[in-house]
């Protein structure tokens, strides 16, 4: 797991990282747009990262039945919109590994 600090976000040097990105100004493990996911702190964090996407997630309406990828986009907001698709057939067989 890479949790990458950004040259376009000083203050993620702050945090522990052992990466450094330059896509924008993404921040931490999922890459996160310091723009629309302006705390820091949790950007760098794992833990923090993953509570700013479910929080964003859970204010979508139907969020529930939509299409994963179509989902993770609108949360993400990424400039690739299509990357989601191109993971979703492994993602999907990882949770039906675990039993999701």
């Amino acid at each position: 797991m890479l949790v990458y600090a950004n040259n376009a976000v000083p203050a993620s040097f702050n945090y522990p990282h052992n990466a450094v990105g330059d896509n924008y100004d993404s921040l931490g493990i999922f890459q996160q747009r310091y723009i629309y996911y302006p705390n820091v702190a949790a950007d760098m964090s794992p833990s923090g990262s993953a509570k700013q996407f479910y929080d964003q997630m859970v204010a979508i309406k139907g969020w529930e039945t939509m299409y994963v990828p179509t989902l993770c986009q609108d949360v993400q907001k990424s400039a690739d919109p299509e990357a989601y698709v191109a993971h979703y057939a492994a993602a999907e067989k990882i949770c039906a590994a675990v039993g999701y």
